[in-house]
């Protein structure tokens, strides 16, 4: 309740703990109407989900509205109506940027302020995989890479940039290909016109061999404090192959919730000679229309092709460090993780040894992978990387800071967090006598990674679980697709269907 100095009452309106009652009021400081009043009510439920905001005054005593705004779905629309929603989430941002909250009962706990300014933002990530985009910076400036003199290396640029921006960022990504026969390197660079937060940016670098098997990989750690640039660089590749390809990915957050990830620039280099090349045109090159899948149901193929294919294959062929070639695990190679915790772990676990099973196609391992650790990379010995570190620390000098929010972890309600906590074993997951970890969908954003076997209700419902990669295939594939249902003893007791 609003009231005056006197206790005449202005504004009155209800919160409550039980989810229908979810509500939270903010005081928003509007650079045209001064100070108002800001009602902000994300409700979701089983399948729908209505976000609602009024911003107003009280003037006069008269509640105006200033502006305001609804958007109601289903939970199975998000995929198609992802830009809808990320639309929505600027939209609040905007006006949450500028606010502090007074009262909240989101999540069923009842917070008091005043807050800091802007130190609650809309997070969408809760909304489920589909809003962490496939989508690259748009390739509009990609410019044949140059090579240039270097020392005893010589260097090639192929550069990605995008003029709409990221949570208010403009950014450029590069990747860089550094020769010296039969010495190879190669680093992708994310750079941007403002400064962000730690944990924004992630960068990786991947050289492959002339059959575009995977060879070498930089590390792929976020960066680790404010800044406006990123870059991660493989470990030294020494080989007498005539063709080598460079490419590499990057990931963007943007302060909403909303996650960019998308695929570098790739270079090819062949007898001597470097140049920008698109995906599609390796594709057609090949004859390759899509991964093939083998006989126990995955899909293989180059990671090269990921860009344009809109997803990295199950298994990714790769040269192992006994020379065999073979493929390693996507799941290995690029786990999904959705705490900061557990980022930092998987991080801290490649410090310690950073191999990972090479298998044959029929799942047999053959040898190791070695994936790169976090390092910068030798830079004394390619100074076209020392010199595009020394530019870009200077234009950071520059630069202005942004008002994005510091990187934090989905915030689950705390009734659901506490019964997701009661069900784990010492933080983790149980498992099966077979070995099988088992849980819910959302006990990841505690975990921090999915389990193997996640809890659903089939369309029967039998109550059982759906084996993780199938779900996320089905996931990355979109249309309907129906998944058998297991007991933890294995036998299959229903059905569920994805995407119905």
């Amino acid at each position: 309740m609003v009231t005056k100095a006197d206790g005449t009452e202005l504004f009155r309106e209800e919160a409550g703990t039980p989810h229908i009652a979810w509500n939270s009021l903010y005081l928003c400081r509007d650079d045209q109407n001064g100070d108002c009043l800001l009602c902000y009510n994300p409700y979701a439920s089983t399948g729908f989900a209505s976000y609602s905001y009024t911003l107003f005054t009280l003037e006069g005593g008269v509640k105006t509205v200033i502006q305001e705004g609804r958007l109601d779905f289903e939970i199975r629309q998000v995929p198609e109506r992802a830009e809808e929603l990320m639309a929505f989430a600027d939209e609040v941002n905007a006006l949450l940027r500028h606010s502090s909250l007074l009262l909240s009962t989101q999540g069923g706990e009842v917070t008091i302020g005043p807050a800091g300014w802007g130190e609650y933002l809309m997070h969408l990530s809760g909304l489920g995989d589909f809003l962490t985009e496939a989508e690259p910076v748009a390739d509009t400036a990609l410019q044949p890479a140059v090579p240039t003199p270097e020392s005893s290396y010589r260097t090639c640029e192929a550069t990605l940039s995008d003029p709409e921006p990221i949570g208010g960022v403009v950014y450029t990504v590069s990747t860089m290909f550094h020769y010296d026969a039969p010495h190879y390197r190669g680093s992708v660079w994310i750079a941007g016109d403002r400064q962000v937060p730690a944990g924004y940016l992630t960068a990786r670098a991947m050289l492959y061999n002339g059959d575009k098997q995977l060879v070498c990989a930089s590390g792929a750690s976020p960066n680790a404090s404010d800044t406006s640039f990123h870059y991660q660089e493989t470990p030294e590749l020494t080989t007498n192959d005539a063709t080598l390809y460079l490419s590499g990915t990057y990931e963007i957050h943007s302060g909403s919730g909303r996650i960019v990830r998308g695929t570098a620039g790739t270079v090819r280099y062949e007898n001597g000679a470097c140049a920008a090349v698109r995906p599609v045109t390796l594709m057609e090159e090949d004859g390759v229309t899509g991964y093939p899948v083998s006989a126990g149901g995955l899909t293989y193929g180059s990671l090269l092709y990921a860009g344009e294919l809109g997803e990295m294959p199950d298994l990714i062929s790769a040269v192992g460090t006994n020379g065999a070639a073979g493929y390693i695990l996507r799941e290995d190679f690029a786990p999904e993780l959705y705490t900061q915790a557990a980022v930092e772990d998987w991080l801290a676990a490649l410090e310690e040894n950073n191999r990972i099973p090479l298998y044959d196609l029929a799942g047999n391992p053959i040898g190791e992978f070695a994936l790169g650790v976090p390092q910068g990379g030798r830079t004394d010995a390619i100074p076209a990387v020392a010199e595009k570190l020394w530019a870009l620390r200077d234009a950071a000098d520059g630069l202005e800071g942004t008002d994005l929010p510091a990187l934090r972890d989905y915030q689950l309600p705390a009734g659901v967090r506490q019964s997701i906590e009661a069900e784990l074993v010492d933080g983790q997951y149980p498992a099966n006598a077979a070995g099988e970890t088992y849980g819910t969908l959302w006990a990841r954003y505690v975990v921090g990674y999915l389990p193997d076997l996640i809890a659903v209700v089939g369309a029967e419902g039998e109550d059982g679980y759906v084996y993780a990669r199938e779900y996320q295939s089905a996931l990355r594939a979109g249309g309907e697709a129906i998944l058998t249902v297991y007991n933890l003893a294995g036998a299959a007791v229903d059905r569920f269907v994805v995407g119905d």
